[in-house]
């Protein structure tokens, strides 16, 4: 997972080599240093292997965050969680 610039927005580029297993109700968000922050929240997570990309909101300062989760909303635990890059 990495986090790229493009103009004046941000964008998650979930890569080619992402796979999730499986998991209900998984969203795109971030954290930083092992906790779940569960105001930046991107979206639904799209697909469950391959190559995606999720915009962030212009108002989210991304500065804050260096994790990517994706998170099970109905359960409140992570299933997978990377350093961004």
């Amino acid at each position: 997972m990495k986090l790229v610039k493009d103009g004046d927005r941000y964008i998650v580029e979930l890569g080619d080599d992402f796979s999730l297993d499986n998991g209900p109700d998984p969203r795109v968000a971030f954290g930083k240093d092992g906790t779940y922050a569960p105001d930046s929240k991107l979206g639904a997570l799209l697909h469950l292997t391959g190559k995606q990309s999720y915009a962030v909101p212009p108002t989210m300062d991304v500065s804050g965050y260096n994790e990517v989760y994706i998170w099970c909303e109905v359960a409140g635990v992570p299933l997978g969680v990377a350093s961004l890059k």
